[in-house]
Order: C-alpha cells, then sequence, then structure tokens
C-alpha cells in the first residue's frame, strides 16, 4: 500500500511523468515498459544529466534533452514489435546492468544500459541499441 501511494505520489509531482525512484526492483520494471512502449519521453526520466549513447553504432556524450530527442527518432523510425529482458544485475562496484533483446518489425537488435547510484535512486550513465 506505501508503495503504491509512494508510486502516485510520484506521479502526481511530477505531472504523471515517470521518473527515477529509489526502488531498483520497480525502476527495472518502469525502464522495461518505457523501452517496450518505444517512450522515450518516461526512458529519459532514468537518464543521467549527461551520458553515453549508442544507437546503431552511432556513438557519442550527449546530454539528456539531446538523449531524448535521439532516442524519439530512433523509436519512431523503428517501431517496436517486442523488447525483453535476458540478463540485469549489480556489479561489485554498486552499479545496475541490463541486456536485453528488442525486436523491430524488421531486425532484433541488442539493449544495453548502465546505472549508477546517484543520491538516492539510480541513474542510466550508458545506453545502448546495437545489432546483434
Amino acid at each position: 500500500m506505501i508503495k503504491c501511494m509512494l508510486g502516485l505520489m510520484v506521479l502526481v509531482l511530477t505531472g504523471g511523468r515517470i521518473v527515477a525512484a529509489s526502488l531498483p526492483d520497480d525502476m527495472d520494471k518502469q525502464i522495461t515498459a518505457a523501452i517496450s512502449a518505444g517512450d522515450a519521453r518516461s526512458l529519459s526520466g532514468f537518464l543521467n544529466n549527461r551520458l553515453d549513447l549508442s544507437l546503431l553504432g552511432e556513438e557519442e556524450t550527449v546530454s539528456k534533452a539531446q538523449a531524448e530527442q535521439m532516442l524519439i527518432a530512433f523509436f519512431k523510425s523503428n517501431p517496436i514489435k517486442t523488447y525483453k529482458v535476458i540478463k540485469s544485475g549489480t556489479s561489485v562496484d554498486g552499479s545496475r546492468f541490463s541486456i536485453g533483446e528488442l525486436k523491430t518489425e524488421t531486425q532484433t537488435l541488442r539493449v544495453y544500459f548502465l546505472m549508477k547510484k546517484s543520491g538516492d535512486s539510480y541513474l542510466i550513465y550508458q545506453f545502448s541499441i546495437e545489432a546483434t
């Protein structure tokens, strides 16, 4: 019940937009849902202010706003059919990672992201979508 109320408070305080939460398992579900839906706007709530972004071999360090726009364009030109997490875990230094398989209408891609603790929550510092 408390978890549900906290979630509702976050949604109300952020105008209904999903943002980084302090519960890693809940975050994993929200990030998975955002990727599955091709929802770059919700995904951007979990991005660090600067991050390494790699989309089909084009890699650069970008701001959160730039990453959101690049992901919007990517998801628009690559409609998602399915996304599933293949492996996730925690490194010795406490950072969290996830590897997933993203299927579009024309290809199967690998998604990788790395989250590091920032204050009370985790933020994505690296995000990659690459051909398998």
